[in-house]
């Protein structure tokens, strides 16, 4: 006997095969693509790297939305000029419009890219290396990675991460972990404390010191008359300017689980319109990091525990030194 369901009963039991399963659980996969040594010269770190297989350092910048190569460089190695791209370069002083130069290969840790089209631009410092300094290895380069910097070893390791999140990494070491925001087009940027307030934060290793620009220290109450009194130094960006600024020590300053008191920080006229202020390589020379690109957050290893010494301040903010 062939039996007829109804037509209610046979569309609920389609709608029963067709709905789908639980989510299953993402597995976290996190491999190692390249470890680098590295070298802290002038105050920036510097690593191996090759265009058109000639053998050249970059220096690593966080903070350089897109990664550039010296007018000098481009002339020794015959560059072409990219005539149907200019770049706007955003630096500390202000705007630079550079013209672009294609390279063929660029190749770091064994990652190999392609026909690029970098910026041309001057470096802020002045190298005598051998192999040359070629220019700024930029976040759109480094934003493929999940990036560890340990610079009291000497080394930065690149990580490929898929189906990772929250606290993956750094088990081997006590740590904290920092949400991070994503600006346009990979800066990724912390929020910081001073003195009870909460200000964006640029994540910049090819900053050598933690700068506040003077709107956001107008904000934190700096009077003018306060901040003249302060040490002056003089700086120079990406874009070739050079700005002065004054060293202030802050009550306070919290970077996640971290807090350090009379923190030194640099006060200048930066043009960051979107951030606060520029977390530089201060923070990082003495710490073990890892800045994740592909889940968002910073992990900050702790360091050895150490016997409290009179006067010593917390760790977790630059300038502690």
């Amino acid at each position: 006997m062939i039996r007829v369901l109804p037509i209610a009963c046979l569309l609920l039991c389609l709608a029963a095969c067709a709905a789908p399963g639980p989510p299953q659980p993402s597995v976290c996969n996190v491999e190692k693509i390249a470890d680098l040594p590295t070298r802290l010269v002038n105050g920036a770190v510097l690593v191996q790297a090759a265009i058109n297989r000639t053998s050249v350092q970059m220096q690593v910048d966080t903070g350089a939305s897109t990664t550039t190569v010296t007018p000098a460089l481009a002339k020794e190695l015959r560059l072409p000029p990219d005539a149907e791209h200019r770049t706007t370069v955003h630096g500390v002083g202000g705007d630079v419009v550079s013209r672009n130069t294609v390279v063929w290969t660029f190749e770091v840790g064994r990652q190999v890219w392609s026909e690029q089209s970098f910026v041309t631009a001057p470096l802020a410092r002045v190298y005598h290396e051998v192999p040359p300094v070629a220019g700024l290895l930029g976040a759109n380069h480094l934003s493929d990675f999940d990036v560890e910097l340990d610079l009291p070893q000497g080394r930065m390791t690149l990580w490929q991460v898929h189906g990772c999140a929250g606290d993956f990494t750094f088990h081997d070491a006590p740590h904290f972990r920092l949400p991070l925001r994503r600006y346009a087009p990979a800066r990724m940027v912390a929020t910081v404390q001073i003195d009870g307030q909460s200000l964006a934060a640029l994540i910049d290793w090819g900053s050598n010191a933690t700068v506040l620009n003077e709107a956001a220290a107008a904000r934190l109450g700096l009077a003018p008359e306060t901040l003249a009194a302060d040490p002056v130094g003089h700086s120079r960006g990406a874009d070739g300017n050079e700005i002065e600024y004054r060293v202030h020590r802050f009550p306070e300053i919290r970077i996640g689980n971290g807090v350090a008191h009379q923190a030194r920080v640099e006060v200048a006229p930066i043009h960051t319109t979107d951030v606060d202020m520029l977390l530089g390589l201060d923070y990082a020379r003495t710490r073990r990091l890892w800045l994740s690109y592909a889940t968002g957050q910073l992990f900050v290893a702790l360091p050895p525990a150490r016997p409290p010494i009179q006067g010593n301040r917390s760790d977790g903010a630059p300038g502690s030194g």
